[in-house]
């Protein structure tokens, strides 16, 4: 696959890109991502078949919209056999108050 591909995925400031293979060669790319100004964060997730299509939307799709409190520990895992993804990430409210988030 072509890495141009990947980029750019959204507007503002993309960080944590992090991805795996499934054995189709489809890709699954999970990142945290940053409002232009980097005052609102979100998380968003896209698959990219094997041939270098986005297959959930242009964008891909936020699994935590811009805003609200820092989101960090952005991890994507694929499962076997077409079982799709598993994203995780951590959000910080306030200190010491850290909840874990998860999409599958």
């Amino acid at each position: 696959m072509d890495p141009a591909k990947l980029a750019p995925l959204r507007k503002g400031l993309l960080e944590f890109l992090i991805l795996d293979v499934v054995s189709t060669g489809d890709v699954y790319v999970a990142w945290r991502e940053q409002s232009a100004s980097q005052a609102q964060q979100g998380v968003s997730a896209q698959r990219i078949s094997a041939a270098g299509n986005r297959l959930w939307t242009d964008d891909g799709v936020a699994l935590v919209p811009l805003g609200g409190p820092t989101q960090d520990l952005v991890r994507v895992v694929v499962g076997g056999n077409g079982g799709g993804a598993l994203v995780t990430w951590s959000t910080a409210p306030s200190f010491g108050a850290d909840v874990l988030g998860a999409v599958h």
